[in-house]
């Protein structure tokens, strides 16, 4: 269960630009399709919720120093997440008028409504 307090958790500069940069050239390389939000019957395009394109990015090179960051964040908030693996990393591309409404990816229990 995450830890309300600390809802998110922010660590300024922490990767270096040529990581960065590394997975802004991956992204943008990449086809990518309309996003989806989660809904109740599943993943759903909505593009008055979300109005953004998506790709998905597998490399190791990505997931070893995001992987420590998110090891530290979920010590240092105290949010007590236990897993194994990770989903593959979504590069999203905000275009002009894109937008994604607020929303929140973590619930002290399973999801009850859409979004």
């Amino acid at each position: 269960m995450i830890n309300s307090k600390n809802i998110y958790y922010v660590y300024p500069s922490i990767f270096p630009l040529k990581w960065c940069e590394e997975v802004i050239q991956l992204g943008t390389s990449r086809k990518t399709f309309d996003a989806t939000i989660g809904t109740t019957e599943g993943p759903k395009v909505r593009k008055e919720v979300r109005a953004t394109s998506v790709c998905f990015l597998d490399e190791k090179s990505i997931y070893r120093p995001a992987h420590r960051v998110l090891d530290k964040a979920n010590e240092d908030a105290k949010w007590g997440f236990q897993y194994n693996f990770t989903e593959r990393t979504q590069f999203t591309v905000y275009n002009t008028g894109h937008f994604y409404d607020w929303h929140q990816d973590s619930w002290d229990s399973a999801y009850t409504s859409e979004g």
